[in-house]
């Protein structure tokens, strides 16, 4: 039952009676956001999940809840009922290093969770009402921090690319099975007379002679690098997108610029760009409507934006397939490396091994069953 996941669920309730017996009601509030996001994830990876009766000793071996008339409510509520006990502003807490403990932090945090899963659900105006109260700057980003030490706090990307799978994923390789070829042209792609991506790119990955690996050395993937999980990036991204689907292309125009701000000042995910790296070509003018001929080319451009803020975030999976569920995913031009023979992309997990054993409640696993389409993506 992806044990360690529901196994913060479950610390995540102690925590929340705790705070409750205490009258900490910010306390009680992060927790809730916590659990939000935990089973956000789940269900991106699995969609019909236990929801209802977990963490709860009542229920063994819990129902499965589904995706979009239980648990997307139900997480959405979740974070309602957080953001009213971070309002009541009772208590607070000194061992918070992601939020610091500021209730008003994790209310915009909250909010930018809450437009994230309405976009999902198509529901563009409550997407741009809870955006518009979401993570105003990068300041307010929700990022995890790591240190130095490996098999403890050591920033699991570098781990990867560093120490287990060095020279194994090469950024301008359009065949190399991880797709970071496919990631380095669409962020070619987005270059134009007001765009420089030059040193977004080679803080992604070693600058020109350095080999076109990920940037473990001064960039993106350094042993203590910040992981981002919600962030202003990608609430102003999910506030573009939605206007502009809702009919407000001047509204979108001036999210999309506001992200161009930022990325103007080389500041990425709780890092700097290297000055040097930032010499090469960082430049990120604000648009004006007459560069965009359509809306479609005004989607477009916010589409590949998103996908490139969203590197090595699960989110970036939700997006792609919600890119497909609207028939749009030839935007960003990402195909299956099977086709033409099989064109399927990986739609879900499968469900674990030892919950099927264990809980006579999991649905049935079918042939393929990693290429099924979630319901929320259908």
């Amino acid at each position: 039952r992806s044990g360690n996941q529901y196994n913060i669920i479950a610390n995540c309730r102690l925590g929340e009676a705790k705070a409750t017996e205490q009258g900490n009601s910010i306390v009680k509030g992060i927790f809730e956001i916590s659990e939000a996001m935990i089973f956000a994830k789940l269900t991106a990876m699995y969609g019909d999940i236990p929801f209802t009766q977990v963490a709860n000793d009542e229920f063994p071996t819990p129902v499965y809840d589904d995706q979009v008339s239980v648990v997307y409510p139900g997480i959405i509520a979740l974070l309602d009922q957080a953001i009213v006990s971070l309002n009541a502003g009772t208590g607070g807490t000194f061992a918070d290093f992601i939020g610091g403990g500021d209730a008003a932090s994790w209310i915009a945090a909250a909010n930018t969770l809450k437009a994230r899963l309405y976009l999902h659900l198509g529901d563009y105006t409550n997407a741009i009402n809870a955006a518009q109260d979401g993570i105003a700057d990068a300041s307010g980003d929700i990022l995890m921090y790591h240190g130095t030490s490996q098999t403890f706090d050591m920033n699991l990307n570098y781990d990867f690319f560093y120490n287990n799978r060095s020279g194994d994923t090469d950024f301008n390789n359009p065949n190399d099975a991880t797709a970071p070829g496919f990631f380095e042209e669409v962020t070619v792609s987005l270059n134009n007379d007001k765009t420089d991506n030059t040193a977004f790119s080679y803080h992604i990955h070693n600058n020109a002679g350095e080999g076109d690996f990920p940037n473990t050395n001064d960039g993106m993937f350094v042993v203590d690098a910040p992981h981002p999980i919600l962030t202003h990036f990608e609430n102003q991204m999910i506030l573009a997108e939605a206007s502009l689907r809702d009919g407000d292309a001047a509204a979108a125009l001036a999210a999309l610029n506001d992200v161009r701000a930022e990325l103007a000042t080389g500041n990425i995910y709780g890092l700097t760009i290297n000055p040097d790296t930032q010499a090469l070509g960082l430049k990120y003018d604000a648009y004006v409507d007459g560069d965009f001929a359509t809306d479609a080319d005004l989607l477009a451009e916010i589409v590949k934006q998103k996908y490139v803020l969203l590197i090595m975030q699960y989110e970036n999976w939700n997006h792609t397939r919600r890119l497909d569920k609207l028939g749009e995913l030839d935007i960003l031009g990402l195909v299956s490396n099977n086709a033409p023979s099989d064109t399927r992309l990986p739609g879900k997990y499968p469900y674990p091994q030892g919950e099927i054993n264990t809980n006579p409640n999991t649905p049935a696993v079918g042939a393929d069953e990693q290429f099924k389409k979630l319901a929320i993506f259908e």
